[in-house]
């Protein structure tokens, strides 16, 4: 993902977008918590979650998303959706 983040950067900066000066950090977002600090309990789970690597997955698709925050949360728009290459069988064929 970090490759691939990085050509699409290289490709855009190519025709005349600037670059996003923020590391490219790939994840998953599962939830989102609007006042951590209210809850210390879930502050801490929250900031140690991050340290760990919860296993691997195949992605057959990347998604371009459109992310709007408002009054009622985040709404999310995919703008564009690529196959990533064609799937392995589970067989090994």
């Amino acid at each position: 993902m970090i490759d691939l983040a990085r050509r699409i950067d290289a490709a855009l900066a190519g025709l005349g977008f600037p670059r996003d000066e923020r590391p490219f950090s790939p994840h998953v977002t599962l939830g989102r918590v609007r006042r951590p600090g209210r809850n210390p309990a879930l502050t801490d789970a929250l900031g140690s979650a991050t340290a760990h690597e919860f296993g691997q997955m195949r992605v057959l698709s990347v998604s371009l998303m459109r992310s709007e925050l408002g009054p009622r949360g985040a709404r999310y728009t995919a703008l564009a959706t690529v196959s990533l290459g064609r799937p392995v069988s589970d067989s090994g064929h």
